[in-house]
């Protein structure tokens, strides 16, 4: 309800797209998924992922991050397929962002682990997995 109330003022402030809106766009989803209420938490990190590619021109660490939460409560709505677009989108955005090993990369293959697993694509998990470790292991 605060972040409701945050976000109301913030629209009312703030004109057209801002960063500051969306922001609290992004915290009311991650919110939502912690009450369970996964369609109120997708709609948002919608709206949020939507206005940052509208403020910042091309790739952005916190686009991906919206990638990864979106692909959070598509996993949590048991949509697994949409899930594994966005972490694939987030995985290739945070390869062009980050060079070289980077956390954020070994996150984005963890969730392509999880999702591929939860597919029954183990072959395919078991790559994402050791890619990840690998990773964390030169980090």
């Amino acid at each position: 309800k605060r972040y409701q109330l945050a976000l109301q003022m913030q629209q009312r402030l703030l004109s057209g797209d801002h960063l500051e809106v969306a922001s609290t766009l992004s915290s009311m989803g991650l919110t939502y998924n912690h009450l369970r209420l996964y369609e109120d938490a997708l709609s948002v990190f919608q709206q949020s992922l939507h206005m940052r590619q509208q403020l910042y021109s091309g790739d952005h660490p916190n686009i991906a991050q919206s990638l990864i939460n979106m692909g959070a409560t598509y996993d949590n709505l048991r949509r697994y397929d949409d899930a594994l677009s966005m972490y694939q989108q987030a995985l290739q955005m945070r390869q062009r962002l980050f060079s070289g090993d980077h956390p954020c990369v070994a996150q984005s293959l963890h969730h392509l682990g999880t999702t591929l697993s939860i597919l029954n694509r183990f072959e395919e998990a078991l790559l994402m997995f050791q890619q990840e470790l690998h990773m964390r292991q030169r980090l």
